[in-house]
């Protein structure tokens, strides 16, 4: 019978998740790639003086959500908690206003929308009222430094900005438009105590934090046979030598060494680098819980509270590097919408890119790479869905590839 064997570049969670996907699939041989010294990518933290520090807000849906349950499948123990958050916005006068139950911006515009095509951010921003598309560009060149003309449309969903609470809208103007017409609901949300809707009213969480369960995940992979290589850096020509070979090969890394290999410009990517300040906290807010910043003042984009052992820690997420009296004041201001917190010592900061905000220039050349990369190996390269920014799109969409990569392999019937 033939041997079906899988080479995963990769071992963020995308590429993790796939090599504890691949036995299951029928796999017989799995090798797991990463160029760190680690598994997880992203969303592996770090530990600092017995204390988790988080550089960056990561939930998992709750219990039916794909990548809940492949988790729990392989020995992962979440926590299901209620999703609590809230957002800043600026009012008319220009002063704070704090919204809770709605994790995107909060302005006055009306309910008027444009239709148009999104060729881009600038034109998704155009279809709302001119207030509103004002707002938004604001924020996105604060946020990025980039003009919202130079970014693909879906770059609102990372960004946070995919819906806006339109204040001064009736909420059953509001919510009547949004039943109605799908692009007001696309582009229009409201606090979740306002629209009596359950998505999102849940998140889960690893039990004895992100560290635990990425213990938990390496020993899983040796139990099923998974052989990982740590601190190796795997090239295209390696890629396409082991398809030649009958090897199946997912790319979960970064495409663009895929895409000068086969030919192609690599336009230029959005670049930008982004702070995280890890504080000790002591505030009655029940963990976890964060507040976004829609402000286009200060810093801090994003302050996310949660707990590490017995202690509450607070992540500031900036857009720039700050003084740590002003992060201090900053926070103050983000939180006492909902309850405040003090904070005590500064634990740890860290200055890293972020790769998740695409131009459309580059989720063009995507395209293309998808296209000649199976004109080069057909099904055994299987591009690691890099253009979703949700975690459970990636996985179905590698999870996919996968399928039709083996069945490519061998028959259904060597298969069983």
């Amino acid at each position: 019978m033939t041997v079906a064997g899988l080479r995963i570049v990769g071992g963020g969670l995308s590429g993790l998740l796939a090599a504890l996907d691949a036995p299951e699939l029928g796999y017989d041989e799995v090798r797991l790639h990463e160029r760190l010294d680690s598994l997880g990518g992203v969303a592996r933290s770090r530990v600092i003086d017995d204390l988790e520090i988080r550089e960056a807000t990561i939930y998992f849906a709750p219990p039916g959500d794909p990548v809940t349950d492949t988790l729990v499948r392989h020995g992962v123990a979440l926590d299901v908690f209620s999703n609590r958050y809230a957002s800043v916005s600026l009012d008319e006068q220009g002063e704070f206003r704090c919204v809770e139950g709605f994790g995107g911006p909060a302005w006055p515009g009306g309910l008027q929308t444009r239709p148009r095509d999104f060729a881009n951010l600038a034109d998704r921003f155009a279809a709302y009222p001119p207030a509103i598309e004002a707002a938004l560009a604001r924020y996105c060149r604060w946020h990025l430094d980039t003009d919202p003309a130079a970014l693909h449309p879906d770059t609102a969903v990372a960004l946070a900005v995919n819906r806006v609470y339109p204040v001064d809208a009736p909420i059953d103007a509001l919510a009547q438009a949004k039943r109605a017409d799908p692009l007001s609901d696309e582009l229009f949300g409201l606090p979740s105590a306002l629209w009596g809707r359950t998505h999102n009213a849940q998140a889960t969480l690893p039990t004895n934090g992100f560290p635990a369960m990425f213990r938990t995940l390496s020993e899983r992979l040796t139990a099923l046979g998974v052989q990982v290589d740590t601190e190796t850096l795997v090239t295209p020509t390696q890629a396409f030598e082991a398809v030649d070979r009958g090897e199946t090969v997912l790319w979960a890394a970064n495409p663009l060494p895929l895409a000068k290999a086969v030919g192609l410009r690599t336009p230029e990517q959005v670049r930008k680098t982004f702070s995280t300040y890890t504080f000790e906290a002591r505030t009655s807010i029940a963990a976890p819980f964060y507040v976004q910043n829609f402000t286009a003042t200060g810093a801090v984009f994003r302050a996310y509270l949660y707990a590490s052992g017995d202690q509450t820690l607070l992540t500031l997420e900036c857009v720039r590097p700050a003084d740590e009296n002003a992060l201090r004041s900053e926070a103050a201001r983000l939180l006492e919408g909902v309850g405040g917190a003090t904070l005590g010592r500064l634990i740890d900061e860290a200055h890293r890119p972020r790769w998740i905000y695409h131009s459309p220039a580059v989720v063009e050349m995507l395209g293309q790479l998808r296209d000649r990369l199976y004109g080069r190996c057909g099904a055994a390269l299987v591009p690691g869905a890099w253009e979703p920014y949700g975690k459970t799109q990636k996985l179905l969409e590698i999870r996919e590839g996968l399928i039709q990569a083996i069945a490519a392999t061998r028959p259904a019937a060597q298969r069983a």
